[in-house]
């Protein structure tokens, strides 16, 4: 069990909305959970289920037509909603850091990839220019660059769709932060290199007490690096707990959808079971569970009351009709 004198990280109710035309877009809207030291959890669900939204709050990252409207994302017993610019700059990249889903949105085209690599150190540890340097070939070599050093006087341009990725993975690295931030950090990568960035990530977190939050929709991907798992749908979470028994036994139907969709259940004989339709509008959420309209087990007091998580730091679940029938 974790004490709270363990907990890094402390996120309670968070909600993230955009203003539109047509009103606020919900993109977050009351998500939560807490995140150890050493601890590995993946954040999942489709694309628009709020996962990146989610990470960029923490960060301080969400700008205007973005807002936090509400709750609590609490560093190391420190509030961080209401911090100002000056006091998130001193924490992004020293203490927390973010693996961008992007890499050009990480990487300055117009400079080489050793004067990017060199620049955190060099500002958070105070490192010289040299011992800055000797640090970011060691983890390009740690990422899979041979003779990491040569990669230095590159940019950008010169490296891969798969090089960039990593550089940006080495870039979040670079100053040892104690929280990962891995928005889909192994996309562009093949399975070679995906192995190398796990392995690496999950070293640091035994070692090191390095805590990562792996934002994803590749299950496969996540059951390689996560212990835990928070269930994001439609900007809330609907399902956590150990990504071992939710893959086993999921209890909400959105959960189960996600481990059947894979193309693993269909090379094993079981049909794909992806929920048709999508997630809505995010301005004009469906009212009582957001999922209704996708699952087969709705009925009425599906429509109008919204399930509550309920549960325990082991396994909670937002739904009305859980699942009771493990998976064969």
């Amino acid at each position: 069990m974790t004490h709270d004198a363990d907990i890094l990280l402390s996120v309670r109710d968070l909600a993230v909305w955009f203003d539109t035309p047509r009103g606020p877009a919900r993109a977050v809207d009351g998500v939560g959970f807490e995140l150890s030291a050493g601890e590995r959890i993946a954040l999942l669900g489709e694309s628009g289920s709020g996962k990146t939204v989610t990470a960029q709050a923490l960060l301080g990252l969400v700008d205007r037509p973005g807002r936090i409207v509400s709750g609590s994302i609490r560093w190391r017993g420190r509030e961080l909603v209401g911090l100002d610019a000056r006091e998130y700059r001193r924490i992004r990249g020293r203490e927390i850091a973010l693996v961008f889903q992007d890499p050009p949105a990480a990487l300055n085209p117009v400079l080489s990839i050793g004067e990017q690599l060199t620049e955190a150190p060099r500002t958070h540890l105070g490192l010289s220019a040299a011992s800055a340097r000797d640090r970011a070939a060691s983890l390009l070599g740690e990422l899979g660059f041979e003779e990491g050093g040569r990669w230095l006087e590159r940019f950008p341009h010169q490296l891969s769709g798969g090089q960039r990725q990593r550089a940006a993975l080495a870039q979040a690295l670079i100053c040892d932060p104690a929280l990962v931030l891995a928005d889909e950090p192994t996309t562009a990568l093949d399975p070679t290199l995906v192995f190398t960035v796990i392995e690496l990530l999950r070293r640091r977190a035994r070692e090191q007490g390095t805590a990562v939050l792996w934002i994803t929709h590749d299950l496969r991907v996540a059951r390689s690096i996560a212990e835990r798992a928070v269930v994001l749908y439609a900007g809330r979470v609907v399902e956590r707990g150990e990504l071992a028994e939710l893959a086993r036994a999921p209890r909400h139907p959105y959960t189960r959808a996600l481990f059947d969709a894979r193309l693993e259940a269909a090379i094993r004989g079981r049909a794909l079971a992806a929920p048709v339709g999508t997630s809505g509008d995010p301005t004009d959420w469906p009212s009582g569970c957001r999922f209704r309209r996708r699952c087969a087990f709705a009925d009425d007091h599906c429509a109008t009351w919204t399930p509550e998580l309920v549960g325990d730091a082991r396994h909670a679940i937002a739904c009305h009709h859980p699942l009771e029938e493990p998976r064969a």
